[in-house]
């Protein structure tokens, strides 16, 4: 007799039969979520918030009559932000690909204004959204890179003949 662990119960063939005599426990997939739809589910968490408070800080700023950097936050939290409903379908590669570089050069962006450079002539000050704001872009970064080894796993033991692991 064979136990089947699903959606925190386990199920017996025995069980299963009295209830569903013509069907087998095995040929029923299991519907609890994978490692893979975890992480893309953490990177869309990550991007949406980092991308709702460069909104936030986009409207700071045009109060300030800061526009061009205004408009700069608006631009790129709207990606962000927009960016999660591909990240929440598992879209795939692509738009791991792209909000990887995205979030890469939203940080080394960060990190050069934070020193004297031509862009703003002097290192700008660091704040406490600035620092959640670039941990979140940097949790995208991981998490990315730990979809990326998921999906490289995943593509090699569909490629590998039955009854061989690879290294």
């Amino acid at each position: 007799m064979s136990r089947t662990f699903c959606e925190g119960i386990f199920i017996t063939d025995h069980d299963f039969q009295d209830w569903y005599p013509s069907i087998s426990l095995k040929s029923i997939p299991c519907p609890t979520r994978t490692v893979r739809s975890r992480i893309y589910y953490a990177l869309a968490s990550a991007v949406g918030i980092a991308g709702a408070l460069h909104l936030y800080l986009a409207s700071t700023l045009l109060t300030h009559q800061f526009l061009q950097f205004a408009e700069f936050f608006l631009i790129a939290g709207t990606l962000q932000a927009v960016w999660t409903v591909p990240l929440l379908k598992g879209r795939g590669r692509v738009w791991l690909y792209g909000g990887l570089g995205g979030n890469v050069a939203l940080f080394f962006l960060w990190l050069v204004t934070r020193f004297p450079n031509p862009i703003t002539r002097m290192g700008l000050p660091v704040n406490s959204i600035g620092i959640v704001t670039e941990a979140l872009q940097l949790a995208f970064i991981a998490l990315a890179v730990a979809a990326f080894y998921t999906l490289h796993k995943q593509a090699a033991a569909e490629q590998s003949p039955e009854g061989h692991t690879r290294a």
